[in-house]
């Protein structure tokens, strides 16, 4: 006890000037690469004034003159705005509706892959990977790359500016969704499916509640058994007690068997 006591300072010791070293090596790699940092920033910034046609320091008084100009001018042809307004009002109705089915086309499709890709409710559970990546990849393109891509397979019109819409829109709500999906509760799931529920009605009982309302995640009912109906929680409550009671009396008659 002596000796573990007398060692005890010493061992303390040891351990906070370990970790002063490691404060101080760190302290010296940190200023190191921001020193390496500000030399290469100040580099680079100096290449850049001498290739431009005019200093940094000469044109940054001008900085305001492009919006200045554009202010001034839509000021001064305010005057013709209800006109414009009429003129391109069927334009953005279009753009509207592009807007509208492209969500609603994307929201399904999500929804589908959300349960094509969520552990537990994925009916082909090996393929859950090839969903997810399928969803990476629509999430990755941007919209516009898309679109670019489509107008020229289809041509100029609203179909290609929905279906790029619609795909980067699914794979963000299928991303959403089947992480949503995965920390919700699967009891009222497996509840409902072994009562014969198909899987639309088994996601729209217990799932669809708490992807749509993501901050009730926290709440300590579950969103999935408010948005059950009465008779469903008490079919999914009475078919896991008969479960549970059914398991025990196979547990008791093993011990008595054995």
């Amino acid at each position: 006890m002596a000796d573990a006591a007398t060692n005890t300072p010493d061992r303390i010791a040891q351990i906070h000037s370990a970790y002063m070293a490691l404060a101080r090596r760190k302290r010296l790699y940190s200023g190191l690469i921001l020193a390496l940092f500000a030399v290469l920033f100040v580099s680079g910034f100096k290449i850049a004034e001498d290739r431009n046609a005019s200093g940094f320091m000469n044109g940054i008084g001008d900085i305001f003159d492009f919006p200045s100009e554009v202010v001034a001018e839509a000021v001064e042809k305010s005057v013709n705005l209800p006109g414009h307004l009429v003129t391109y009002f069927p334009a953005l109705l279009e753009t509207l509706n592009i807007a509208a089915v492209a969500t609603i086309l994307g929201v399904i499709v999500g929804t589908v892959l959300s349960l094509l890709s969520t552990r537990g409710l994925a009916r082909f559970p090996r393929l859950i990977p090839v969903f997810r990546r399928l969803m990476d990849l629509m999430r990755a393109f941007p919209q516009i790359v898309v679109a670019l891509v489509l107008i020229f397979t289809l041509g100029f019109g609203p179909v290609p500016a929905m279906i790029a819409i619609a795909i980067h829109t699914a794979g963000a709500i299928g991303k959403l969704y089947s992480e949503i999906n995965e920390n919700a509760d699967l009891k009222p799931v497996e509840g409902l499916t072994s009562v014969m529920f198909s899987m639309p009605s088994t996601f729209r009982a217990s799932c669809s509640g708490r992807a749509l309302r993501t901050r009730a995640c926290s709440s300590p009912m579950p969103i999935a058994t408010r948005r059950m109906s009465p008779g469903t929680i008490a079919m999914a409550t009475s078919l896991s007690r008969s479960k549970a009671s059914a398991t025990m009396s196979t547990d008791r008659r093993r011990c008595r068997t054995g």
